[in-house]
């Protein structure tokens, strides 16, 4: 790889190297010349344009091992072909840098070399040196020749590295780079082999993140259809939205595509998935398109429809055509021309004429005559972004590589050739780098991967079935996506769906198959929906596991999931319809079947415990499912390991403590300094540990309680125990109430005594416990009946609260309008109503309809019971204390007896001149003092008139020295306004940092996005985002499990965690906005109970915007990672 101008022959000299010699003939005026020249083009070659030297000679298109046209462009001749040592040679050139070549070489010179060979030539380029013959005056010129060309090898690969740096996931080749850039371009070229390290270390970390591209302007407004066809996924969205995420998934495919595909004609070879797998995605997904437009018009029945299809499906083409998506255009072209629709002559004539046009203007546009001279044509004009049709340019790059041959007939490489396939690749590269400025939807975008698309031949015989070759409907015979079914008589699941067997509610035109509810129905039919094919409905399974004691048994469901199993397959399917049946119908229920009988493990795991027979039919069943279909090994695995976990826990043995359980036990005694008054605890305290109570009960309450047969007491205490703990509750409240006012000694203590309660329920009410907030309104409305001139004495304020909480207590509809628009907050609900409301479906709605089961019935049940389980999802997260607790626990709680015969012998009492002030509840030894007549005298007892003369004195004092001593006044009121300036400064200065506290809370949970209660087991977007930068390149998922031993929080719930996989590691991780020492403590408690049910070892972590100082020791302690919202 030697230098041009130093190649000679044994017999004569080279015309070149003659004219060099003869041009120089005096040695000093060569040097300097040679001098300027070399620094001319360091100075160019830097800048990476312009020649170096003067003018191009006529010798250089006299050079062994290169071939020119005899054209020149810019002055510089065209290469025609050579070797590849001349050509590296002149990819480097001294003497010009030939950008076109340069670029055309390093498009396509995998198709002639291989990456390796062209570093090793580029490295002995780099190391040039003048031949043993040279002369001085060529000696001393050559150090500047050889700097440029170490220039052009430097920046020949920075371009490498910066658009082909794929080359250099192969380790050799990349170690072989740094092992030169390191130890022999570190040496001489200082600066370039910093960069070219630097652009290493970006591409590497660019492997490692994904990026975003920002854009300057917003996103086009999202579009949706004021009247979606829900039957029809076509119809259901609108067409220029569905254009937009046609265009974002083919423009992501498209500029994924890379030179090396591109060249010989890779995306044809027996290698093709692993040397053209991005144009062979492109080929995938427009076949795939066109097939599914052709499939969602044949398989519609209806003639109307199927043109609203035909014209919704134009309109989508014509917003394509608007977003230069030709590759899109194209695909709806190609499938509106298949024989399948072509053909359908009554569906086309139900086209608007302006329709019919349009589509004639896309054909011609799009029409590939003369070489899709129209579209070359209308290409040029538009501005990016756009997806030009690849197959244009694959046909392009297919007509090169068979018009031309490889080398020429001297075997020199032919650049001709490489130099019409770079101009190709430079084209579809030209369309790679403008993206499109559109909101991704990710719900659109992932249904738009997942269409069915019917194979070529099942949509011309749908086709046929339309429109017959006569103008016929052929109506009677049902599609047949698989072609012929096996008939098997013992198969209960292959009925039609009648009236007779089951009822839809379709009031809103639903589709019957995928859509509508199921009001009533058989058991078969109910089995069937349970374990249908399409799609996954967890409220109906839901509601079907809490009822189905109530119509069949658990041994008949086991059979009827077993007859499902074993479904008939197609009797002479081809591979295709076989594959399809596997993945659309079989696996699919398969798969359905072991979903729906570990749901049932994990929430009834009683079901199974407490029959044994049950048991091992559940167990024969996993294991002949998992023999006959291996793909459901894992499924089966799964399922077997959690009903043996399941069967190996003790059952819950929940415990009613009421208030004042532990009155008449052993272990009621405590400490002579523990407070035993109301009045010695704060009311949030108070109200904390009411909800605390409250939460053991209403946490407890099962789905099958609902299904209660009567609520009276006896039915409820074995069929809806936790129901009647929390009526029991109530009245114990109530009762408690009571009696805490009337113990009370005088008047003064009692009033005192209700008005802290009506505070108390206020602050229930707050933290939204409504259900003793209203049990302790019960007790004040019977406090007022029987002592109503108590009310008298209780202050204004205090009133007020009152009047709040009995509208409350008599009107339950506005606290249920409360729980409603209470989000991300703990919530116990007022109780008594939702009882009612059950037992009104009870009355109401009949078992049967028919002979079907009542299933509307059912989901009303389930309904009532999925408003109570929303406002579980956040358990209240206070501490109990022992102090407040263990008087709550320890109160007396008289029976109503008793309270109704107190309240009669407690007298009336008049009413105060003026009622008590709130502030002095709390405070009974500043209270008012009402003084009555008899108590006049009081005024002039001889403290009060000891008092009145010391305020006299005082008095006299300082008005003596505001009107004597003005400096000393003045010093004083200096003095006051400076502490008065302080406070205020000092107060402000606290509420600016709570300020910044809180702005710093809300700033870091923005971050993380608050979801819906009713979707408490989905990935938000911003946890995504968060999880993703602590976790780069991780897969993210949610694993849930029902805590029935309450190891958490202390009772059985579902417990959730974030399962991240990265490489070969797993990490369970918690985020939450803050952190103190009980939060940590919760979250040890969530991952021990998730590391013993997991079956591969785990790291945890938890990530957090601010976490206290207990905190994080707790965790460092136990091994949790601890990572904030940065990482």
């Amino acid at each position: 790889c030697g230098h041009a101008m130093f190649k000679k022959k044994k017999s004569s000299r080279s015309r070149k190297e003659k004219n060099l010699v003869e041009s120089s003939p005096k040695p000093s005026r060569a040097k300097e010349e040679a001098e300027k020249e070399t620094s001319n083009s360091l100075e160019q070659s830097l800048s990476d344009s312009g020649d170096f030297g003067g003018s191009i000679s006529v010798e250089d298109e006299e050079v062994e091992g290169l071939m020119f046209t005899g054209e020149r462009e810019n002055g510089r001749p065209v290469i025609k072909g050579g070797n590849i040592k001349q050509l590296v040679e002149r990819l480097t050139y001294e003497k010009y840098n030939d950008v076109k070549y340069a670029q055309a070489f390093m498009l396509t010179f995998r198709s002639f070399t291989s990456p390796a060979e062209l570093l090793d030539l580029l490295i002995k380029r780099y190391n040039i040196e003048p031949p043993e013959s040279a002369s001085k005056e060529e000696i001393e010129g050559f150090d500047g020749v050889r700097k440029v060309v170490r220039l052009r090898v430097f920046n020949i690969l920075k371009g490498w590295l910066n658009n082909g740096y794929y080359d250099f996931k192969d380790p050799k080749l990349k170690e072989t780079l740094l092992e030169f850039i390191n130890k022999e371009m570190a040496v001489s070229l200082k600066n370039p082999s910093k960069t070219l390290l630097t652009v290493i270390e970006k591409k590497e970390n660019d492997e490692k993140k994904q990026y975003e591209h920002i854009f300057t302007t917003a996103f086009p407004k999202i579009l949706t259809l004021k009247s979606p066809v829900s039957d029809s996924f076509i119809l259901s969205h609108h067409p220029t939205e569905l254009a937009r995420q046609l265009t974002l998934i083919e423009y992501k495919l498209y500029s994924a595509i890379k030179p090396s595909e591109c060249v010989g004609q890779n995306w044809m070879s027996k290698r093709k998935e692993e040397l053209a797998p991005n144009i062979l995605a492109m080929i995938h997904r427009f076949n795939f398109v066109s097939t599914w437009l052709s499939s969602e018009i044949v398989r519609c029945p209806d003639l109307q429809k199927r043109t609203q299809i035909l014209k919704h499906i134009l309109d989508i083409a014509e917003a394509c055509k608007q977003l230069n998506n030709f590759n899109a255009l194209m695909e709806i072209i190609s499938g509106l021309n298949s024989s399948s629709i072509f053909r359908l002559k009554q569906t086309w004539a139900g086209l608007p004429r302006k329709y019919v046009a349009m589509f004639e203007d896309m054909r011609a546009i799009m029409s590939r005559d003369k070489s899709y001279k129209n579209f070359r044509e209308y290409l040029h004009n538009v501005n990016p972004p756009c997806i030009p049709y690849l197959g244009m340019y694959l046909t392009d790059l297919t007509f090169i590589e068979e018009g031309n041959k490889d080398n020429l007939p001297n075997g020199y490489i032919n650049v001709t050739k490489r130099r019409q396939l770079a101009q190709i690749i430079s084209e579809i590269q030209t369309y790679q780098n403008t993206p499109y400025c559109l909101e991704e939807l990710p719900d659109l975008r992932d249904a738009l991967f997942n269409v069915e698309a019917l194979p070529e031949q099942q949509c011309y015989q749908l086709s046929l079935k339309r429109e017959g070759r006569d103008g016929t409907v052929d109506d009677q015979t049902p599609d047949l996506p698989f072609g012929e079914i096996e008939k098997k008589s013992s198969y209960l699941f292959d009925k039609p769906d009648t009236e007779d067997s089951i009822i839809y509610d379709n009031r809103d035109g639903a589709d019957k198959v995928t859509t509508a509810m199921v009001t009533a129905a058989s058991e078969v039919k109910l089995v069937e929906r349970l374990t249908f094919h399409e799609y996954s409905d967890p409220v109906f399974t839901s509601a079907f596991l809490m009822a189905y004691q109530s119509f069949t048994k658990a041994s008949k469901i086991l059979e009827l999931l077993d007859n499902r199993f074993q479904m008939p397959r197609p009797a002479n399917p081809s591979k295709q319809q076989m594959a399809k049946f596997q993945s659309t119908r079989m696996i699919p229920i398969h798969l359905r079947i072991v979903n729906f009988l570990r749901t049932w493990v994990n929430a009834y795991p009683r079901d199974f415990i407490e029959d044994t027979a049950l048991q091992q039919q559940l167990q024969d069943l996993i294991q002949s499912w998992a023999e006959s279909n291996v793909l459901l090994k894992q499924a089966a695995d799964g399922l077997r390991k959690v009903l043996d976990k399941k069967l190996m826990m003790p059952l819950p043995t929940p415990e009613c403590r009421y208030i004042g359980f532990l009155r008449d036990s052993e272990d009621s005694s405590s400490s002579e300094d523990t407070p035993k008054t109301l009045f010695d605890f704060d009311d949030d305290l108070i109200a904390q540990q009411f909800s605390l109570i409250e939460q053991n009960f209403f946490s407890s309450i099962g789905a099958r309680e609902c299904l209660c047969s009567a609520w009276d007491k006896d039915t409820m205490d074995s069929e809806a125990p936790n129901f009647l703990a929390m009526r029991i509750n109530s009245d114990t409240i109530t009762r408690w109430v009571c009696s805490e006012v009337l113990r009370q000694p005088d008047l003064e203590a009692r009033y005192r005594c209700i008005s802290i309660l009506i505070c108390v329920a206020e602050k229930l009410v707050e933290m939204h416990n409504f259900q003793t907030a209203m049990s302790l309104t019960a007790g004040f409305i019977q406090l007022k009946e029987k002592l109503p001139s108590l009310w008298n004495w209780i202050p204004t304020t205090v009133q007020a609260k009152y009047d709040v909480l009995n509208r409350y207590y008599n009107d339950p509809k506005l606290i249920r309008e409360l729980e409603l628009s209470i989000t991300e907050e703990p919530v116990i609900p007022f109780i008594e109503p939702y009882i009612q409301q059950l037992a009104a479906i009870l009355q109401l709605i009949p078992p049967k309809t028919g002979n079907l089961i009542n299933f509307e019935r059912i989901r009303k049940f389930y309904a009532v019971f999925q408003a109570l389980e929303i406002f579980r999802a956040t358990p209240y997260s206070f501490d109990y204390h022992e102090g407040c607790g263990g008087y709550l626990y320890n109160a007396e709680v008289w029976p109503q007896e008793r309270i109704d015969k107190t309240a009669e012998d407690i007298p009336p009492v008049d009413a105060p001149v003026v009622r008590p002030e709130f502030e002095d509840i709390r405070n009974p030894e500043e209270a008012f003092e009402e003084i009555s007549d008899d108590e006049s005298e009081g005024l002039n007892s001889p403290r009060r008139q000891a008092e009145q003369e010391a305020t006299d004195n005082l008095r006299d004092h300082l008005i003596s020295v505001m009107s004597e001593e003005d400096q000393v006044f003045q010093e004083f009121l200096n003095e006051a306004k400076s502490n008065v300036a302080n406070d205020l400064l000092q107060e402000l200065r606290s509420f600016s940092i709570c300020i910044q506290d809180e702005l710093s809370v809300i700033q870091t949970q923005f971050g993380v996005e608050q979801t819906d209660r009713r979707q408490q087991q989905t990935i938000t977007p911003s946890s995504q985002r968060i999880l993703q930068r602590i976790f780069p390149g991780c897969s993210i998922s949610i694993w849930t499990e029902l805590d029935s031993e309450g190891v958490v929080y202390g009772w059985e719930d579902q417990v959730n965690v974030f399962r991240v996989t990265k490489s070969d590691q797993q990490y369970l991780v918690c985020v939450t906005p803050q952190l103190e020492k009980s939060d940590a403590s919760n979250a040890l408690r969530l991952f021990k109970f998730f590391l013993e049910a997991s079956e591969a070892e785990c790291a945890t972590a938890v990530i957090s915007s601010s976490c206290s100082a207990a905190a994080t020791s707790v965790l460092r302690d136990n091994n949790v990672l601890l990572f904030n919202f940065n990482g």
